[in-house]
């Protein structure tokens, strides 16, 4: 088995969605670190993406990657 990656950009080769197929995690919260943060997650009825992207920091954090990241942004 191997884990297909399907990226799409909308907007001069900016990340605007992805598709991980398989189970993917951790390929799957750098990718979500990657599209941002939405000033919509604040709202209330998102709390649980909200939490999902906080998680999503913390597991590229562990990887080592979060602070690489940051640096490209």
């Amino acid at each position: 088995m191997a884990t297909v990656v399907v990226l799409a950009s909308e907007s001069d080769g900016v990340l605007t969605s992805y598709f991980c197929s398989g189970n993917a995690e951790k390929l799957d919260s750098i990718f979500n670190l990657c599209l941002g943060y939405s000033k919509e997650l604040e709202i209330k009825k998102y709390k649980r993406s909200l939490q999902r992207f906080m998680n999503d920091i913390k597991i590229v954090e562990q990887m080592g990657l979060l602070e690489r990241l940051m640096k490209n942004k």
